[in-house]
């Protein structure tokens, strides 16, 4: 900014001296001294110079390299802010993906847990030729479906622990347990009661 400002330039020259300097004048029509012995010039003489330019191609140029500094601190302050806006978006994510995958592996272990030794009802329930043999095996593939999601569930749980631990500077050995009390309130969607569905599905 201080470029766009006019040029000051001052000198000042002393000079000075010990002896009185003196010359004469000789005539050039006589050959003779015309004038008496005279100074020639002071023993002390100080000259003082004072000057104010202005470059308009100067001024041009130093406005506008103050116009793309300031451009250039406000794109790296931007970038500042997006950088953290973008970091915030990411450790949001993972949380969330945490959070779902960590619900999911505890609903389907409680569900696998009710079913408990379901093999072995249905075992019980053919041979008493309550159900066909089909439908038990329909019924053992589920299970072995719904074993197979929580492999799943687990793995994605895992894979984004890790995420979620790369992003806040955790160790990758820690355990992450996540509040997912949040979650409930995402449950837009509100199914109908079991008794309506069941009248429903008989009209």
């Amino acid at each position: 900014m201080l470029g766009m400002l006019p040029e000051l330039n001052v000198s000042e020259n002393y000079t000075a001296r010990n002896n009185e300097p003196g010359s004469t004048s000789i005539s050039l029509e006589t050959n003779q001294q015309s004038l008496e012995a005279s100074k020639s010039s002071e023993k002390v003489e100080l000259d003082t110079k004072i000057e104010l330019a202005l470059s308009t191609l100067d001024f041009g140029l130093a406005y506008m390299n103050t116009i793309q500094a300031n451009d250039k601190a406000l794109h790296e302050e931007q970038q500042k802010k997006r950088t953290a806006q973008n970091l915030v978006v990411e450790v949001v994510t993972a949380y969330f993906k945490v959070a779902t995958a960590q619900n999911a592996v505890e609903q389907t272990e409680r569900l696998i847990a009710l079913c408990d030794g379901v093999e072995k009802n249905l075992g019980e329930l053919t041979k008493d030729k309550v159900i066909s043999p089909l439908r038990a095996l329909d019924e053992k593939k589920r299970f072995i479906t719904q074993r197979k999601r929580l492999m799943e569930f687990r793995r994605s749980y895992e894979n984004s622990c890790v995420e979620l631990r790369s992003l806040m500077g955790y160790l990758p050995s820690k355990e992450i347990k996540v509040d997912t009390k949040c979650l409930d309130q995402l449950n837009v969607i509100q199914t109908p009661d079991v008794d309506i569905l069941t009248r429903i599905a008989l009209k």
